[in-house]
């Protein structure tokens, strides 16, 4: 299997308290459907409903990093799928690499999220890739997203529990 690393300025990933004290929750849109990312020598852009979670595992990792797992869905990393875009919920673990993730999107310093994906289907539409199906395989919390609509912003409160799409 193919990976490709696609990153997302997000507008919205927040940081938020840990009711179990951990050291909080991070939660955003992985991906804005329709939103365009710039390639060296074409664009890219993702169907809605075209990401599908790998049946072996997704992952929320620090960076692309096999070796800094974050989370797994189902195990402190959930996904609403929606129309408009897919969000992602991530419990940061009570570990250094946990502490360190909230510390680093509290100084701005990680700013977005990236997917992982193997493509499945696509359509050339002009210059831009449009991927209809792929094989979501993680999440990762990233410094510089490719996206414009996928950056980090920090907030302390707690939010309201998000509608979820089941995954079968």
């Amino acid at each position: 299997m193919t990976l490709l690393y696609r990153t997302d300025p997000m507008e919205g990933l927040q940081l938020r308290d840990d009711e179990a004290g951990g050291p909080g929750v991070l939660s955003g849109p992985a991906m804005v459907y329709g939103d365009v990312a710039r390639r060296p020598g074409y664009l890219e852009r993702f169907d809605a409903g075209a990401l599908v979670p790998y049946e072996r595992g997704v992952y929320a990792r620090y960076m692309h990093q096999r070796h800094m797992p974050l989370a797994r869905l189902g195990r402190g990393m959930t996904i609403d799928d929606t129309p408009e875009r897919m969000e992602v919920s991530i419990v940061l673990p009570d570990t250094q690499l946990g502490q360190d993730t909230a510390r680093l999107v509290r100084d701005e310093l990680l700013q977005g999220l990236s997917l992982e994906f193997a493509p499945v289907r696509h359509r050339l539409e002009g210059q831009t890739v449009v991927h209809s199906s792929a094989r979501l395989v993680g999440v990762s919390v990233v410094d510089i997203p490719s996206y414009p609509q996928s950056t980090v912003q920090l907030r302390e409160e707690l939010l309201a529990q998000h509608r979820r799409r089941p995954w079968l």
